[in-house]
């Protein structure tokens, strides 16, 4: 698979790198930071923890929501829309979690919370959608699994050594991967021809489903 199919696994793997990478940012890192890196960080640990965990928690129905909306309108165009939407957000929101206050933190939860769902919800669809249905959960798994530790793996590392340089730098960074994740799905749907499936469910092949 990985010698065959490369430039699908390539396409599969960077098309959803803003995943694990906001993913960590946002709910592993950025607690670390608002309560040890900030130049003024909170003292209520405790609560910034504990908010991070709460919205982590909230994506599970928000994904689900937009699975639902993918599947009325087109899991590519979700998950371009998704895409833009965090690396827009992220800045923003983390400029106004440096105040240290509890409600900005809050705010920005909420709104890259939606951002990350909107993104990850047809995220498995549009992986798989690469693939022929004869190596397509084979494709699917090393692209997902090459990906994750590459960029989620590093991210605080990251993150960490760019807060050193600029505070606004980390968010920057995750605005940058997500550029880079935009020209991975554009280029998937123009530079792999025979995945004609792509942005559509009419490649996932349930004849094999189908009663004799």
């Amino acid at each position: 698979v990985i010698f065959h199919h490369k430039s699908k696994i390539f396409f599969g793997a960077t098309g959803l790198m803003i995943w694990p990478c906001a993913f960590y940012f946002w709910y592993m890192w950025l607690p670390t930071f608002q309560t040890v890196l900030m130049d003024n960080p909170v003292q209520d640990d405790v609560t910034i923890f504990f908010i991070s965990f709460l919205f982590l928690v909230l994506t599970l129905p928000l994904l689900t929501v937009s699975g639902m909306i993918a599947d009325r309108t087109s899991f590519r165009s979700v998950s371009v829309v998704g895409c833009i939407f965090v690396g827009l957000i992220t800045p923003i929101a983390f400029r106004q979690m440096t105040d240290g206050r509890i409600e900005s933190t809050v705010l920005s939860y909420i709104f890259v919370t939606v951002a990350i769902s909107v993104f990850g919800g047809p995220m498995a669809a549009q992986l798989c959608s690469l693939f022929p249905v004869s190596i397509r959960y084979t494709g699917a798994a090393v692209a997902f699994n090459s990906i994750q530790p590459i960029i989620g793996g590093t991210v605080s590392v990251i993150a960490t050594a760019l807060e050193s340089v600029h505070e606004m730098a980390p968010a920057y960074y995750v605005c940058f991967i997500a550029f880079l994740n935009l020209l991975s799905l554009v280029g998937a749907h123009y530079f792999l021809a025979e995945a004609n499936n792509y942005g559509s469910l009419s490649g996932l092949d349930l004849s094999q489903n189908k009663s004799k």
